[in-house]
C-alpha cells in the first residue's frame, strides 16, 4: 500500500510538472503570436482581440514615420529596423502604463488610449513629437526622424471603421506637410 501511495504521489508530481510546463509553453506561444518580433509591441493580430474590449470613451492614434522608405533604401533594412526599434522605445517610454501600443507593420504604429477623448490623445501625440525631435536617434546625420499622426475617438465604431478614419486622418497630416497631427473628434 505504501509503494502504491508513493507511486501515486510521484505520478501526480510528474503530471503537475508537465501541466505547468505546458501552460508556460502556451503563454509563450500566445505572446509570440501577439507580439511584433522586432519592436516587442503588440501586433496587428492582437489588435482584433484588444479592440473588442475597448470602452466607447477611448481614442485611437495612427502614427507613420515620415520618409522611412528613404532610410531603408539609402542605408539598409538593418538601419531601418534599428530606427523602428528605437522609435518604439521612445513611444513606449512616453506612453501611459495602460496605453495599448501596436506595430501594425512597416513603419505604422497604433496607440489606443482608453477613457480618453481624441483631443487628449492628440495632445499626447504633440508631446511625443517634441520628444522625438529631442531624441538622438542612431541614424545618419542627414536623417531627421519625424512622424505624421491621425487621431479619432472610438465611440461605437467597429474596428475597421475606426482604422479607416484614423488612416484618413494620418494621411491628411502627411498631406499637410508631414511632421503633423490631425485630430478628428
Amino acid at each position: 500500500a505504501a509503494s502504491q501511495l508513493a507511486e501515486s504521489v510521484r505520478k501526480e508530481k510528474t503530471l503537475t510538472h508537465e501541466l505547468t510546463a505546458r501552460d508556460a509553453m502556451v503563454r509563450r506561444l500566445e505572446e509570440t503570436a501577439n507580439t511584433d518580433p522586432l519592436t516587442g509591441l503588440l501586433n496587428r493580430r492582437s489588435l482584433d482581440h484588444s479592440f473588442s474590449r475597448v470602452p466607447p470613451r477611448s481614442a485611437v492614434a495612427l502614427l507613420d514615420l515620415d520618409r522611412f522608405k528613404t532610410v531603408n533604401d539609402r542605408y539598409s533594412h538593418a538601419a531601418g529596423d534599428r530606427l523602428l526599434v528605437e522609435f518604439a522605445t521612445v513611444m513606449a517610454d512616453a506612453a501611459r502604463p495602460d496605453d495599448l501600443l501596436f506595430r501594425l507593420g512597416g513603419d505604422e504604429f497604433l496607440v489606443i488610449r482608453e477613457h480618453a477623448g481624441a483631443d487628449e490623445l492628440g495632445a499626447w501625440l504633440h508631446g511625443l513629437r517634441a520628444q522625438v525631435r529631442r531624441h538622438r536617434f542612431d541614424v545618419p546625420k542627414d536623417v531627421t526622424v519625424t512622424f505624421s499622426g491621425g487621431v479619432v475617438a472610438v465611440g461605437d465604431l467597429a474596428l475597421e471603421v475606426a482604422l479607416d478614419r484614423v488612416d484618413r486622418a494620418m494621411y491628411a497630416a502627411k498631406e499637410a506637410g508631414r511632421d503633423s497631427i490631425v485630430v478628428i473628434d
